[in-house]
């Protein structure tokens, strides 16, 4: 996770976490329900561009982030929307970058 969230290696550590977010898109890893996605969401726009079918499997799995959403508990829900709801953001800002 540290790696990612710092864009290092990323052509190496994405493809490793991908698995584990297409199971489970918030899975908690360190800190919070979702936080492994929410890294990833926010991995550096060329990285995308540059790795299109690795973005075509994270448009996937954003399509699932409403519904695993409302599996959580408020306490949970709070907190992951919100930071997801920025990471979103960003990830879909890239298609335009």
């Amino acid at each position: 996770m540290v790696l990612i969230s710092q864009d290092i290696g990323l052509a190496f550590v994405m493809p490793l976490a991908l698995p584990v977010v297409e199971r489970d898109p918030l899975i908690e890893v360190e800190h919070f329900k979702g936080d492994l996605l929410e890294v990833m969401l926010r991995a550096s726009s060329d990285f995308y561009l540059n790795h299109p079918e690795i973005r075509g499997r994270m448009d996937k799995i954003v399509d699932r982030v409403a519904a695993a959403l409302d599996k959580l508990d408020f306490i949970d829900f709070d907190t992951t929307s919100e930071v997801l709801d920025d990471a979103l953001a960003s990830f879909r800002a890239h298609r335009s970058s």
